[in-house]
């Protein structure tokens, strides 16, 4: 039965907006759970996807691990409020915007991801904090839905529920970063959705790590992250 739903024209023609939803969601907190919870999913070019099931909801629940170098805590905080360039990182975004910034560290950002005929493009808002903690020298944003924000559009599906966290900890050798996540993009089958759980992430990061080379971000600084 599994092999037949992978190989239906439906699961082919959903396939990459799976991924899309799923890498879009990296920017939505979950707490960064205990290693025994998850099950490594997928390894590659030091880049390691965790993934075990969410509550009863029957959908995939994420965690992304690798490290960069030659970045700083100040570099990835500029890149993630860059919305002009969110798209070039993530897997199969269409575009990002601000829509209100209450200060350097607490905004609300917008997303809107394209959904094939006959299915409704989805479009989601994110309630936005970042802090840094003295302690352990990390940098951490967390994203919740936030679609009461404004009123919704009648061409899109809003999404109701996600969360997630980025961490990004200093050590010797650069940065470490990981990503927790959960997503429901509302319509889709949940073995749908699991089917392709690994791909965007691992193809969001992999495009991060890439990314954060550019030098247009070497001299960023922030006032709320010490060196």
């Amino acid at each position: 039965m599994s092999i037949l739903i992978f190989n239906s024209p439906l699961t082919h023609t959903l396939k990459p907006y799976c991924k899309l939803f799923l890498s879009v969601s990296l920017f939505l907190p979950i707490a960064l759970c205990a290693q025994q919870d998850w099950q490594l999913a997928k390894s590659k070019n030091g880049i390691n996807v965790y993934t075990k099931y969410y509550k009863s909801h029957g959908l995939k629940q994420l965690r992304v691990e690798s490290t960069f170098t030659g970045v700083n805590l100040h570099t990835m905080f500029a890149i993630f409020k860059d919305l002009d360039s969110t798209h070039i990182w993530t897997a199969k975004l269409n575009h990002a915007k601000s829509l209100k910034e209450y200060s350097q560290t607490d905004y609300i950002n917008y997303f809107l991801i394209n959904i094939p005929w006959p299915l409704r493009n989805r479009d989601a808002i994110f309630k936005v904090h970042a802090s840094f903690n003295k302690q352990d020298h990390s940098l951490q944003i967390e994203s919740k839905a936030f679609p009461e924000f404004a009123a919704e559009n009648d061409t899109c599906v809003r999404v109701r529920e996600a969360h997630a966290v980025w961490r990004f900890t200093q050590i010797d050798s650069g940065i470490k970063v990981q990503s927790s996540l959960y997503a429901d993009p509302r319509g889709f089958p949940g073995w749908l959705v699991n089917l392709f759980v690994t791909d965007a992430p691992y193809e969001t990061m992999y495009r991060l790590r890439q990314f954060s080379k550019k030098n247009k971000y070497k001299n960023a600084k922030f006032d709320f992250i010490s060196d």
